[in-house]
């Protein structure tokens, strides 16, 4: 069983008991770490799976890097949305089959072979949209000469319009065709024959122009993609001789710091030994003399300290480490700090304190240097800078110096 501030999915696949920031999901109101804070379909996979069913294929779109948790209510609306999808597909599939197989014909229309039916052209303007719901699926129910049905396939709507003539264009019989061809006088037909003689050769003659084009421009091309190519192996020579003469400076410049650095440890030990018997002959002593500061001291130190520009990251570097990092740095100037835990309702965090000669207990988020008020029973965080996704009610707290 998951305890306050671990991930139940971490506990239970991973066996990872440390704590975390945890977020709560939106469907089941679950808290659960980053990794596994997003919803995704609860099932028993099987042996037997059909690649067509669109159950499977939406199986098949889940993350398969162990990422998220199993939600039933999650799987329950995916399950709703899938449900409403297929039936809009089949009541769009009947509807077509349905014009298709009983079309609106006049009662008046016969078939009859060799007639002038004129090619019909309908305006793609009056079509786009329907008059009632505004939508652009539309399908035709029927037609005759002058007017065609048409119906919305969204909302059912029904309504005629004008058709737009164009151009008749006229059946002609194979048999006619034949005949008109054999009725050709001799004369005729060796003018054809010239005539396209002519059309093929001003094809071939054209197609021959644009290929010796085409060649002579790749062969330009070649030519100039050589001399770049030279041109960057030149270049390329160059900056590695640059490369070579810059390596060298550099090894000379790291034998110079490294005999500025055998100097400076030289030195400093010089000094610290001569510093260390002075300040024994003045009577300092030995250890750290620690206060507590005042209350502009306090500020002063925050304000100087940069330990709150340091970047939050939940598993190596968490508000744990900002105090400690900040309760090093006063030490190390003098004060006395304390590190503040605090248990909250669902998790816990960790600040600073000063108790300053003059106005007493201060505490400082070392995360923005913003002094704080810890009251049992009320939220820790501002709700005008900051909206916790957990309860940051506090239970209690204890300052350890």
């Amino acid at each position: 069983m998951a305890k306050l501030g671990e991930c139940r999915e971490c506990v239970v696949r991973e066996s990872d008991h440390s704590e975390k920031r945890l977020y709560r999901c939106k469907f089941c109101g679950i808290r659960f770490c980053h990794r596994h804070s997003k919803p995704r379909l609860a099932y028993i996979p099987t042996l037997k799976r059909s690649r067509d069913s669109a159950w499977e294929k939406l199986l098949d779109e889940q993350p398969k890097d162990g990422r998220g948790h199993p939600d039933f209510q999650y799987t329950r609306e995916r399950l709703a949305t899938l449900e409403i999808e297929e039936r809009e597909i089949l009541n769009g599939i009947s509807r077509f089959i349905d014009a298709k197989k009983y079309p609106d014909y006049p009662a008046d229309f016969k078939k009859k072979p060799f007639v002038d039916y004129p090619t019909v052209k309908t305006s793609r303007s009056t079509r786009e949209r329907c008059p009632k719901c505004g939508s652009s699926s539309i399908g035709t129910l029927g037609f005759d000469k002058k007017n065609e049905s048409l119906q919305c396939r969204k909302c059912g709507y029904s309504w005629e319009q004008p058709r737009e003539v164009a151009v008749s264009t006229k059946r002609i019989n194979s048999n006619e065709a034949r005949e008109k061809v054999k009725t050709l006088k001799p004369s005729q037909k060796l003018q054809v024959s010239l005539v396209a003689c002519a059309i093929i050769i001003v094809i071939l003659g054209a197609s021959t122009f644009w290929y010796y084009q085409l060649y002579f421009w790749q062969q330009n091309q070649n030519e100039t993609f050589k001399a770049q190519i030279k041109h960057l192996t030149n270049q390329k020579n160059t900056l590695a001789v640059e490369i070579g003469a810059l390596e060298e400076n550099i090894s000379l410049l790291q034998e110079q710091i490294s005999d500025l650095e055998t100097q400076v440890d030289d030195a400093y030990d010089e000094g610290y030994d001569v510093g260390y018997v002075q300040g024994v002959t003045d009577g300092v002593g030995r250890g750290f003399n620690i206060r507590d500061p005042t209350y502009q001291e306090a500020l002063e130190f925050i304000a100087v300290d940069q330990t709150d520009n340091n970047e939050y990251d939940e598993d190596n570097y968490n508000c744990f480490h900002f105090t400690a990092d900040v309760e090093k740095n006063a030490f190390r100037v003098g004060y006395r700090c304390g590190f503040v835990y605090i248990e909250l309702q669902d998790g816990a965090h960790a600040i600073i304190s000063f108790n300053t000669t003059d106005y007493g207990l201060i505490f400082v988020e070392p995360q923005d240097d913003d002094i704080v008020t810890l009251t049992i029973g009320q939220p820790y965080w501002d709700r005008t800078k900051y909206e916790p996704l957990y309860n940051d009610t506090i239970v209690r707290f204890v300052i350890i110096w």
